[in-house]
């Protein structure tokens, strides 16, 4: 039987990207100016700068999360491509069970901080200038436990069909693991069709027009279509041709990307994103396009392949999902307490990004602990659990 395809720049991306969450989530509540746009007060003037440049790449959370969607999607087809065929329902209930314990761990974090009234954005919007932002997350009386309305419910049932009320980011999982089944019925019935590239578009178009005419999250089944029908032109046994690398290709859509992904969230009326302003078009869809040229960039260098796939980024993604499912309890108490601390001897700007520093390496010493220790832990008694009641 063939190995299952593994490709090692998707980790690596997925660990650089839910680094860039991570920081993002934590300017959204800091510095909300370089984050929404100049609707809101600003500390000083360089978030102007990070805000109307394509520097603003590098706390653009909402642009890498659009890569880790597309990414989902471009790993799904893979164990078809390798093993010529795929259970659907086995694949998602498989997911189910890999996902799971991770959103269960950050979901008792996000209870856990709550229950020991760490929760510190939503107090300190006076200095923060974030009230229409932080106000949103972690602000209600947590439940019990074991409750309906308790972090085990909220992680084993309503992050994976509504939204995760304890740590909000892995509300994401749901559209991940839902619109997966859809892809994978794609994957199974249609990769051998000739004219599916077609349909591709299509559908990729219309998840774009729900998207901007009904919920923006409807366009999360496009991207992460964009993602698999990457990975049908580049690795699916079925086409007849073989492709070149053309280093000048990686270079103009290497370029191409970086100017997409760092498109900001909010519209800039000065500066190098001033022309977003006058284009109707959702920044989901820039975003989306961006990664999927970086993708393509990738695909023709083997130079920009071997940096993606070098050791640190390998471990970096390694650890992605630990780091995107303990990131936000970390913020919302450690991060803005320390932030609270450092104020009282130095000025705003080095009070935070000295706790950003702080929480940055708390976060990923502890990722690696909850990813290597926990999690494993938790994976290996939910498959004896399964496997005992597959053999009853």
């Amino acid at each position: 039987m063939k190995r299952f395809l593994r490709i090692k720049y998707i980790d690596s991306l997925k660990g650089i990207c839910c680094l860039i969450v991570c920081v993002g989530h934590m300017v959204s509540v800091f510095f909300p100016a370089v984050y929404f746009g100049m609707t809101y007060e600003m500390h000083s003037s360089h978030e102007k700068l990070f805000f109307e440049t394509p520097l603003n790449v590098l706390i653009n959370g909402p642009s890498a999360l659009m890569c880790f969607l597309l990414l989902s999607g471009f790993v799904i087809p893979l164990g078809y491509y390798s093993k010529g065929k795929v259970k659907i329902l086995t694949n998602r209930g498989g997911g189910y069970i890999r996902l799971m314990p991770m959103v269960l761990i950050g979901c008792l974090l996000g209870w856990g901080v709550m229950k020991l009234n760490g929760v510190y954005p939503y107090r300190i919007t006076d200095l923060t200038y974030s009230s229409n932002y932080s106000e949103w997350f972690n602000n209600f009386e947590a439940g019990r436990l074991l409750s309906g309305d308790g972090p085990i419910a909220d992680a084993m049932i309503n992050a994976f069909i509504k939204s995760a009320r304890y740590n909000a980011p892995l509300g994401t999982i749901k559209y991940i693991w839902l619109n997966g089944f859809l892809l994978l019925c794609l994957t199974k019935y249609l990769s051998k069709w000739k004219y599916r590239e077609i349909l591709y578009a299509i559908l990729f178009v219309y998840s774009y027009y729900l998207g901007c005419k009904v919920q923006y999250e409807h366009f999360y089944f496009g991207i992460m279509l964009l993602g698999m029908w990457l990975c049908d032109y580049y690795y699916s046994p079925f086409h007849t041709w073989k492709f070149k690398k053309y280093k000048y290709k990686a270079l103009i859509f290497g370029i191409i990307a970086l100017i997409l992904i760092a498109v900001p969230k909010g519209s800039p009326a000065e500066g190098f994103y001033h022309w977003v302003c006058y284009f109707k078009i959702t920044h989901y869809l820039y975003w989306a396009l961006g990664w999927g040229c970086l993708v393509i960039a990738i695909e023709n260098s083997c130079f920009i392949r071997k940096v993606i796939e070098s050791k640190l980024f390998q471990k970096l993604g390694g650890i992605s999902f630990a780091i995107f499912a303990v990131h936000w309890p970390v913020v919302i108490s450690l991060s803005c307490y320390l932030m609270l601390v450092f104020i009282r001897h130095i000025s705003y700007t080095k009070a935070v990004l000295a706790s950003m520093l702080i929480s940055l390496m708390v976060i990923i010493l502890f990722s690696y602990l909850v990813q290597y220790v926990v999690y494993e832990y938790l994976f290996k008694i939910e498959r004896k659990i399964v496997e005992r009641l597959e053999s009853d």
